[in-house]
């Protein structure tokens, strides 16, 4: 890895850090929840994939308003 790679990957690392710290500590402010004590398993999968799909109507809305 070269060294100007090394810093872009550092650059995404952190901030993918504080999209997460910041998510997670809104979460648990929010829900007055703990993410992992309080949910089931299964509940966990089902939130997952309702994220995933609000991300697809996203990212599909997006390709629209761009044209492609």
């Amino acid at each position: 890895m070269t060294e100007e790679q090394q810093k872009h990957l550092d650059q995404i690392l952190g901030e993918a850090d504080q999209l997460i710290a910041k998510k997670y500590k809104k979460g648990c402010k929010e829900y007055k929840t703990h993410l992992r004590d309080d949910y089931l398993a299964e509940e966990l999968l089902s939130n997952a994939i309702d994220e995933a799909v609000d991300q697809l109507v996203y990212l599909l809305t997006l390709k629209d308003k761009l044209g492609f």
